[in-house]
Parts: C-alpha cells; sequence; structure tokens
C-alpha cells in the first residue's frame, strides 16, 4: 500500500482562497452599495416606462436616465419632454423597483421647475456684477436673489409675485423681476462703520445694478472689519448693520439719514429679538 502524501501547503491555499473570496465578496458588496446593482436598475427602468405609459399617455414624456442613489439605496429616472422646457420631473424607486414617488406635481403643476429656473437666471445676472473681479468692495457674503411667496395663504408684499402665478415654459426678464422680488445681501469689508460708508456702498452697487438691467427690493447689508488672517473668520468685533433697507430709497437726498434711521431700526430689532429668549 503506498503511502499518500498531504503536501503542508495545503491548508495554507485553502486559507488564501477563503481570503480572496471574502475580499472578493467584500467589494462586490461595495460596488453594489456604491453603484447599485443591474437588477434593481432593470426594474426601476421597467418600471419608470410603465408608469409613463398609464400616468402620462399622451405626452412626449420620454426617460432620460435612470441612476443609482447610493445615499438612500434605491433609483431615480429623470423623466424629460422636448416641448417642455419646464416640464422635468423624477421618478424614484425603492431596489426592488417599485415607484415611492413622482415629484411631478411639486416641480410641474407646483412651479418648482420655474421657480428654479429664473432663481437661477437672476443670480447668474447678479454674480456677474458681485463677483466680478471690478467689483469695487472686498466682501465676506455677497449675494442677490429672488424671493418668492411659496403658499396662497400667505399675505405677500405689494408687487411681490407668488409661485402659483409662474408660468411653466414663459420667459421672464428676471431683472426686472428683482424691482419686486429681489433681495440683496452684502457683507463688506472695511474698516469704516458709517452712515456715510454705508450710503456710498449702497449707491455705488445701485449704479452697478441698474447699468446690468437688475432690480431690487430691499437690502441688508453689513459693514465689518477685515479679518486678522486672510481665509480666516476671526474678525475685530464692531459692525454697522442695515436690515430690509429699501432699495427704491438709495436715490435722492437725505440717503445719509434714511440710512442712518435704518441703523437705529436695525438694532432696536436684533434687541428685541434677545430680550425675547
Amino acid at each position: 500500500m503506498k503511502n499518500v502524501r498531504i503536501s503542508r501547503n495545503k491548508p495554507a491555499r485553502i486559507v488564501a482562497g477563503l481570503a480572496a473570496l471574502c475580499i472578493i465578496a467584500g467589494l462586490l458588496y461595495f460596488a453594489v452599495g456604491l453603484l447599485g446593482n443591474p437588477v434593481s436598475w432593470g426594474l426601476a427602468n421597467r418600471t419608470a416606462g410603465k408608469h409613463l405609459a398609464e400616468k402620462y399617455a399622451g405626452t412626449d414624456y420620454e426617460i432620460d436616465t435612470v441612476s443609482y442613489d447610493f445615499k438612500t439605496g434605491g433609483y431615480y429616472a429623470h423623466v424629460t419632454s422636448p416641448t417642455l422646457p419646464d416640464g422635468s420631473f423624477t421618478l424614484h424607486f425603492n431596489m426592488a423597483g417599485q415607484l415611492t414617488h413622482d415629484d411631478y406635481d411639486s416641480r410641474v403643476t407646483g412651479r418648482g421647475n420655474v421657480t428654479r429656473r429664473v432663481q437661477n437666471e437672476f443670480r447668474t445676472l447678479t454674480d456677474a456684477v458681485l463677483k466680478s473681479p471690478a467689483f469695487p468692495y472686498d466682501t465676506h457674503i455677497a449675494y442677490c436673489d429672488l424671493e418668492f411667496y411659496w403658499s396662497i395663504d400667505e399675505e405677500p408684499l405689494p408687487g411681490a409675485i407668488r409661485r402659483e402665478e409662474l408660468e411653466n415654459g414663459r420667459v421672464y426678464d428676471v431683472g426686472a423681476m428683482g424691482t419686486t422680488n429681489g433681495r440683496l445681501v452684502l457683507y463688506v469689508e472695511t474698516d469704516t462703520h458709517t452712515a456715510e460708508k454705508a450710503a456710498e456702498v449702497l449707491r455705488t452697487v445701485k449704479t452697478l445694478f441698474d447699468s446690468a438691467g437688475i432690480g431690487c427690493c430691499e437690502v441688508d447689508l453689513v459693514l465689518e472689519y477685515p479679518p486678522f488672517e486672510p481665509d480666516t473668520y476671526a474678525r475685530p468685533e464692531g459692525s454697522y448693520h442695515l436690515r430690509g433697507f429699501s432699495y427704491a430709497a438709495i436715490d435722492g437726498e437725505g440717503l445719509v439719514e434714511r440710512v442712518e434711521k435704518c441703523h437705529q431700526d436695525t438694532l432696536a430689532y436684533y434687541a428685541a429679538k434677545d430680550a425675547e429668549k
């Protein structure tokens, strides 16, 4: 009878093989968690097509892309229309390919898309002024946004636009919309914290906005000291605040006096808020 020789390396090879399988399984698990899996993707894609055919029959809606959301573990389908500029929306699915949410109502009928579009167009106009290398002031914060009322139950300011009043696909003069809806927020770094300096900043910015065809409604302006070191938030104490200063009030005589009154009203407002705490 022949002796059977068992390789001493066989147990080591088995352990190495198991380790390799574990590594491969771990990589696959990580990849699925990060990129999703083709089965779930296919289910989501099929459900999206069926949902469009049933709920949006007779339209030219089409699935643009189906993607995986690693944050939720689900999938989403971008739906677009070649004839509706503000008609896109998103369908959301779980890993089993079941539809969990259709945001058509909020983005299309609820005017979410057109609101976002005019917001972005207005922000592009204002950023071209405020972020320009030629802008004459160093700023900590500088932006101007359109503000809309989001509910028909709210009482708007005179002339303000409600979200539901916007029209999908309509081309708007967004610069003019700023006259009733634009709010400028500006933190200017300067060692001079006076009504005269604030008035100068307001006049300068308004001149630049006028030249760019941009309207505005209200301004929140803060004059603050430059930081101790570049790219830091540490600053000397002391600042000059204007809250809700009327953009229309920038023109005309007596601006310095109007600025100082707004500053005092702003201080009183924040003092009252602090007292409520």
